[in-house]
């Protein structure tokens, strides 16, 4: 595989086998015999502990971000929205989405936590995606949810801003049953 890779791309096999190390290491493929690259399909479990461990990291950065976020973090966040609601591509939404998290979490000037939070949205992209495709309207409810963090960044109330993102995760997790991931389609149970 690396071979193959490497000549596709025109390289070596050595940034090849660094990159697959590299999503070995983010979880996003796994190593079996003889070295074989497998793309690792998440499970409804691995789901589920993603969005609890979220649940505790990410109110922690709404109330660090209302109490430190800049003009320009509180702006580029409303742009965000604002782009949110106006897209139709369930793919382009949900990488908006992680745009708006992640200005969040930089505006709690945490860089650590950041990078950890950032990973875990990773993790999760493909399910938001689906789900957003899934389920119409989840878009629009998850930005009315966005602009209630928003709204409490915006006047520094780190406790309205950490419960407003608690809810809004939970609301998405407990959503979670109405779509399983299967490869890259939503299938509805």
């Amino acid at each position: 595989v690396q071979s193959r890779l490497a000549q596709r791309f025109g390289v070596s096999t050595g940034p090849v086998r660094d990159a697959l190390r590299m999503l070995a290491d983010e979880g996003f493929v796994r190593f079996g015999a003889r070295g074989t690259a497998i793309v690792h399909e998440m499970s409804g479990i691995e789901l589920e502990e993603l969005y609890e461990i979220r649940k505790l990291l990410e109110p922690v950065a709404a109330a660090r971000a209302a109490r430190f976020a800049s003009g320009d973090s509180i702006l580029r966040a409303g742009e965000l929205i604002a782009a949110m609601n106006r897209e139709t591509d369930a793919s382009r939404w949900s990488q908006h989405n992680s745009s708006f998290h992640r200005v969040i979490e930089q505006a709690g000037t945490s860089p650590r936590s950041a990078a950890i939070m950032e990973n875990l949205r990773d993790l999760c992209a493909v399910h938001v995606s689906n789900a957003i495709t899934a389920e119409p309207g989840r878009g629009r409810g998850a930005n009315v949810e966005h602009e209630e963090i928003l709204r409490a960044i915006i006047v520094g109330d780190p406790e309205a801003a950490a419960d407003a993102m608690f809810r809004h995760l939970d609301g998405r997790q407990r959503r979670m049953p109405n779509v399983h991931v299967l490869g890259e389609r939503p299938v509805f149970r």
